[in-house]
């Protein structure tokens, strides 16, 4: 243990080459390096599966050779266990700001809380955006659609900001933090995200800034509420010079040269609901048969009027609006109430002091906005959360680097990127389905090849949950996953081969071990040889794994009957040779003797006649004579006796012979140590 004071840092190493170090008082750069001796550590540390995430756990840190320091150090504050902080209580929805202006480095910027909350839905997602100019209640809207669709009912502290002075309360683009649930008219679900717009044309904005907050709104939105406090005039007119102007500083690809064309960049306009506050007029033209609607109302001052130079500019905006938002609608409100007090913060305003009109009027518009507020598309693509952030990021370098935001353009990009992102999905969701799944089944092909199925859907099903863009975009990228997959599929089917093949030959060579110890055994035989064999394959079944290990099953018998058994037959030939060779020499044995009990016959034989010769005169010793005879026949027969012996052994011996030639035909071996021993016999 080595206690460096300068810097107060104190460092040990374990019994091996792995060392732990931390820095005391700078908990952010302690370090912890696993040894492999856990005898160092506490018991409580357990080691996870190669590739696994575990909670890390307050460390008891233990020294064998100094009990005492392990304790000091754990009672120290840095080292002590402390219960773990308590979780974050979930934040109440709010409004978020999306889009905000940096003074001091004259660029757009992106609230990362926004964007995150954007990307968290996953589903298709409409934006409903209330644009205005300052000061004419467009938040108090948004609080009332926040409210409307179970929200809370909301107020300067809870919902989007309101003031009741003259200093505009919204800067930039904010969100409410969470979606609204709706439903198209093909009943299909989708998100609803409200998004409150600064005030075109306050007094402190510049005339660039409100053009680019207010495309910024038009580019983001599904639909696009333009809340105006009147009736439609001139003046509302000019204030919506806006709508010429955006479409010069918007294009649909950025090829182009020069600024957009309203009727082409009518196909990615949101919808357009012009909303008139404190409406006062009655709605009747006797030039139009009497009484009219509001669509009506808007339709006729959109129309172009006759004049020369000093109409034709209030006519090129008439024409931008009809061109950029060929889907509108007008709807108006009345006053609200009298009181100019309460008008000043209507949000505070009890509902019972509101005019009943109003109340009604106010229904009318939320159930119109979310009835005509569809998802988010660019073309024939619905967008997502996520990719609705990527086209606000898009569109914000856009804009900061002089660039005129292209909507094709940014698209295509946001598409690419969220391909990938799906891919990505695509990979996780195969690994989490494939590789648990694969290591619990067998090796063999087929296993693996139903496991990849099933986890190839698994990740086809993320991707096209994920995957946006058109279908050649999204073509390509499932191509490259399903590649890239099958690529790992391969690898590790062909991995797990090795190992089961590694397996099989561990397997078959401790069995042919355990053969031949039984095959070579004194007291081995066939019967006995063969039941290990079958032993043996049955623990191999049992233990084996892989395509390939009935074929390596094959050989290992082949081997057996080649090797073992065929060691046992030259052993038992050899036996039996030995047998036929004390045979044949104890049949020797039995013909010397005969040889010699013959010599003595002929000898005695001679010597009868001799004396037969000498005493043929002796008529006395006839009788002796003839029991001489006599004895010579019973040796004679005792002779013929054991030739008829040797030659019945000699015969044992060739049958025995004969049997171990069938015994071992089978076998090239065996038929080779029988003729030896034939050519031994002969």
């Amino acid at each position: 243990l080595l206690v460096d004071l300068t810097r107060v840092r104190l460092t040990w190493w374990t019994l091996s080459d792995t060392a732990t170090s931390t820095t005391l008082g700078n908990p952010a750069r302690t370090r912890f390096t696993p040894s492999p001796r856990d005898a160092l550590l506490s018991p409580s540390r357990s080691r996870a599966g190669a590739g696994r995430k575990r909670k890390r756990e307050p460390r008891l840190f233990r020294f064998p050779c100094f009990p005492k320091v392990g304790d000091h150090i754990t009672n120290m504050p840095l080292f002590r266990a402390t219960s773990p902080a308590p979780a974050a209580a979930v934040k109440p929805p709010c409004a978020l700001h999306l889009l905000s202006y940096d003074e001091s480095t004259q660029k757009f910027e992106l609230g990362e809380d926004a964007l995150n909350a954007l990307r968290a839905i996953r589903g298709p997602v409409g934006v409903l955006a209330v644009c205005g100019r300052a000061r004419q209640g467009k938040s108090f809207i948004l609080n009332q659609l926040v409210a409307s669709r179970g929200g809370p009912q909301t107020n300067n502290s809870k919902g989007f900001k309101v003031s009741p002075n003259v200093r505009p309360c919204t800067k930039g683009l904010w969100i409410w933090s969470e979606p609204i649930p709706a439903v198209t008219p093909a009943g299909e679900p989708y998100q609803v995200i409200l998004l409150d717009t600064e005030g075109i044309d306050a007094y402190d904005q510049t005339g660039q800034y409100s053009t680019q907050i207010f495309s910024m709104a038009v580019l983001l939105s599904s639909l696009f509420c333009y809340n105006q406090m009147g009736g439609i005039d001139e003046a509302a007119l000019d204030r919506l010079s806006l709508v010429t102007e955006m479409t010069k500083h918007i294009r649909v690809r950025s090829t182009v040269d020069g600024g957009g064309d309203p009727s082409e960049l009518a196909s990615f306009s949101p919808s357009f609901v012009w909303l008139l506050r404190d409406f006062y007029l009655d709605l009747n033209d006797p030039e139009q048969g009497g009484n009219i609607t509001a669509a009506q109302y808007l339709e006729h001052a959109l129309k172009s009027v006759p004049g020369g130079a000093s109409v034709a500019a209030k006519n090129s905006i008439r024409e931008s609006i009809r061109g950029l938002f060929p889907e509108r609608e007008c709807f108006y409100l009345v006053r609200p109430v009298t009181d100019e007090k309460d008008l000043r913060d209507l949000d505070a305003v009890d509902k019972s002091k509101l005019r009943p009109e109003f109340k009604q009027g106010l229904g009318d518009l939320v159930n119109l906005l979310f009835q005509r507020c569809r998802p988010k598309q660019v073309g024939n693509d619905v967008l997502n959360g996520p990719a609705l952030a990527g086209m606000a990021k898009q569109y914000v370098a856009a804009i900061n680097g002089g660039a005129v935001p292209a909507i094709a353009t940014a698209w295509e990009s946001v598409a690419e990127a969220e391909c990938r992102r799906a891919a990505e999905a695509g990979e996780v969701a195969y690994d989490a389905a494939f590789y648990p799944a694969a290591d619990a089944s067998a090796a063999d092909e087929a296993a693996l090849s139903g496991v990849h199925t099933q986890a190839m859907e698994t990740a086809r099903a993320a991707f096209a949950n994920a995957a946006i863009g058109g279908p050649e975009l999204r073509q390509s990228a499932s191509t490259r996953l399903e590649a890239l997959l099958a690529k790992r599929f391969h690898e590790y089917s062909a991995k797990r081969k090795a190992e089961a093949s590694a397996k099989c030959a561990e397997l078959l060579t401790a069995a042919s071990q355990r053969v031949y110890a039984a095959a070579n055994a004194n007291d081995a035989t066939v019967e006995g040889v063969v039941a290990v064999v079958d032993t043996e394959v049955a623990r191999y079944l049992k233990g084996a794994a892989g395509s390939a290990r009935h074929e390596r099953l094959a050989e290992f018998l082949s081997d057996m009957m080649r090797f073992a058994l065929a060691s046992l037959a030259q052993r038992n030939s050899q036996a039996l040779q030995s047998s036929l060779e004390r045979e044949q020499q104890n049949a020797s044995a039995g013909h010397s003797r005969a040889n010699r009990e013959e010599e003595r016959a002929n000898a005695a034989i001679a010597s009868v006649a001799e004396e037969k010769e000498t005493r043929r005169g002796i008529e006395g010793r006839l009788a002796d004579i003839e029991r001489a005879k006599l004895e010579v026949e019973l040796a004679k027969l005792e002779v013929e006796g054991a030739k008829r012996e040797a030659e019945e052994q000699l015969r044992g011996a060739e049958s025995k012979l004969a049997a171990l030639e069938r015994a071992a035909g089978s076998d090239a071996a065996s038929a080779a140590a029988a003729a030896l021993a034939t050519a031994a016999l002969s």
